[in-house]
């Protein structure tokens, strides 16, 4: 099947951090513990055969993680500058990032193995130059991932 547009995808099977699940940002505005993940704009290409199930992923365009407002209630003690945030990419928010996903049923047990190449979706925040103010930077990495509960 083939998949172009906005989505939300979960890889996994149960997980309680998501260490593997990189493809959707989260949104921090919605609901602060993790599982409310923002649309990501892709072409999904799935290939499903006798030997397990294949992936291929190219995400163009990056969302920024939402962060509460400055007079938000559930926020931490400095407000996060959400959007100014910096990118380790050259292309900023622009940028087109890679992803590759096999899934298999051995059994009783759910083998998954992925690769991400791109712009994380896991932002370091880092205090302005007066620090009164958070600023999200996100950096590129590369992470391979194994799910087997």
């Amino acid at each position: 099947d083939l998949v172009v547009g906005v989505d939300k995808v979960f890889w996994g099977v149960a997980e309680s951090r998501h260490l593997v699940d990189i493809v959707n940002q989260d949104d921090a505005v919605e609901d602060v513990d993790g599982e409310e993940k923002l649309g990501q704009p892709m072409i999904n290409l799935n290939l499903l055969g006798d030997w397990g199930k294949f992936g291929l992923f190219l995400l163009p365009g990056f969302r920024e993680r939402r962060f509460p407002a400055n007079d938000a209630r559930l926020r931490g003690p400095l407000p996060v500058a959400w959007r100014h945030a910096t990118f380790d990419s050259g292309a900023g928010n622009d940028g087109l990032d890679f992803a590759l996903r096999y899934t298999e049923v051995l059994g009783d047990w759910d083998l998954g193995l992925s690769y991400f190449a791109g712009t994380g979706r896991e932002p370091k925040l880092v205090p302005n130059e007066s620090g009164t103010r958070l600023v999200p930077y996100y950096s590129l990495i590369r992470q391979v991932g194994v799910d087997w509960p």
